[in-house]
């Protein structure tokens, strides 16, 4: 898995809000603060 470096650009990906239906990572990025929540498997080598 490669390592982020400084400057790399976030992708445009499409995700499922909670309360504003879908949208695209980098539309929420206008924002001033944004938390990004993401789910994972605990039996996943590459998560621990």
């Amino acid at each position: 898995m490669a390592k982020l470096n400084q400057g790399d650009v976030f992708p445009a990906l499409p995700v499922n809000l909670l309360y504003g239906g879908e949208a695209v990572t980098t539309d929420l990025f206008t924002e001033p603060k944004t938390v990004i929540w993401a789910l994972r498997y605990i039996g996943c080598t590459v998560c621990r």
